[in-house]
């Protein structure tokens, strides 16, 4: 069974936060050829979800809180999962958990995210609604924004 570890960024340590960065840029840059500033300064203020395996990050993402966003929202971002690891709905527990740990941090408030349009389906079944208005490209990669009220 995976292992789901929260953490701020204080608390990462140099092999969780390299695991990190280096699965993200695995996948976003160079599987997605998605060119961006992976980095965007966010890291310090989000709350963290790492999942291993056999003591291998396998998924990650994060979550900034409406103390760090202008439209009092939580917002989920930075959603990814190991190419080998797909397929195993280990996507849904990762979110199972995020919409959790949300829930028990920040109550009522509604939760965003900036969705990739192949995924619209899988966080429809996680309860999120599609925000009114066109697709948008993020660096290369069509995407949607999504609510959960």
């Amino acid at each position: 069974m995976p292992d789901l570890t929260w953490a701020n960024f204080a608390d990462l340590d140099r092999e969780g936060l390299y695991d990190m960065l280096q699965l993200r840029s695995e996948v976003f840059v160079v599987e997605q050829e998605s060119l961006f500033s992976d980095i965007d300064g966010l890291d310090r203020v989000a709350r963290h979800l790492l999942l291993y395996k056999n003591n291998v990050l396998i998924g990650y993402l994060r979550f900034l809180g409406p103390e760090h966003r202008g439209d009092g929202n939580v917002a989920i971002s930075r959603v990814v999962l190991r190419k080998n690891a797909r397929g195993q709905g280990l996507g849904r527990v990762m979110m199972e958990a995020a919409l959790s740990e949300v829930r028990r941090m920040y109550a009522e408030t509604p939760v965003t995210l900036s969705a990739q349009i192949d995924q619209e389906a899988f966080y429809s079944s996680l309860g999120f609604v599609r925000v009114p208005g066109e697709p948008y490209d993020d660096a290369g990669i069509l995407h949607i924004d999504m609510v959960a009220p």
